[in-house]
């Protein structure tokens, strides 16, 4: 199966942003008085959709309270911490190899558009992928926009051309209401295990690429998400709360 477009999530599919995030979580925490994020606020912080969603779910406040809160965030972030991310490793000889093969690359995140293109230019990606969009801050927009608008930018004519990479269930989601196809990996936030998808940056670059290798099931649009595991497949789902 061949994908004509790609398109790239940036947050544990590219880089490793955790560190950063975190912190600068937690500067606003500790500015309003409430206490340091626990393991289970980290779970819901890298689960939530956005982030004034992950401070509703770890300040059990409404949103227009947490709207507020991420604003405070924004601020510190790309103030003291955004560049704290790390690569992926091996990611930049993948997108440079795509590069080369001239498969057009977008990156679509719920990342704040500011931030996303800073980061994107600091680790170089805007010179090998293009359009980069992350989210306006408006409660309305969803990834799915977003990934609609880099498709529409990039020109392609259909979207079961176009593969997402991707890592948390949200993405599935994304991939199937879009209505392309989709590729999950390993070593980010929530996959761990699951048959079929890339265990590392290297990989993704094979099952794209190699004419001895098919893709696997696991990346066919509109898939149930249960038959993506295998029995020992790991999924963190965001808790209820």
């Amino acid at each position: 199966m061949k994908f004509n477009y790609i398109v790239w999530d940036l947050d544990g599919v590219m880089i490793n942003g955790q560190e950063g995030v975190i912190k600068g979580v937690n500067y606003v925490l500790k500015t309003l008085n409430y206490p340091p994020m626990t393991p289970v606020h980290v779970q819901m912080l890298f689960t939530a959709p956005k982030v004034q969603v992950a401070f509703e779910r770890i300040c059990s406040v409404p949103s227009h309270t947490a709207v507020k809160y991420a604003e405070m965030y924004k601020d510190a972030y790309l103030n003291y911490y955004l560049l704290e991310a790390r690569l992926q490793d091996g990611i930049n000889n993948v997108i440079e190899t795509l590069y080369a093969r001239n498969m057009p690359q977008a990156i679509a995140t719920n990342r704040h558009h500011e931030c996303a293109i800073r980061l994107c230019q600091h680790f170089g990606f805007t010179e090998y992928c293009s359009p980069i969009i992350g989210s306006d801050g408006k409660e309305e927009t969803t990834k799915s926009d977003i990934i609609r608008e880099c498709l529409k930018t990039m020109g392609c004519p259909n979207p079961e051309e176009a593969i997402m990479l991707g890592d948390l269930p949200g993405d599935i989601l994304c991939a199937e209401e879009v209505g392309m196809h989709f590729l999950g990996v390993n070593y980010g936030f929530s996959f761990h295990n699951v048959l079929g998808y890339a265990n590392s940056p290297e990989e993704i670059l094979t099952i794209l690429v190699s004419s001895s290798r098919s893709c696997p099931t696991t990346v066919l649009k509109n898939t149930n998400m249960n038959k993506l595991l295998n029995k020992n497949a790991q999924v963190v789902l965001p808790p209820v709360v």
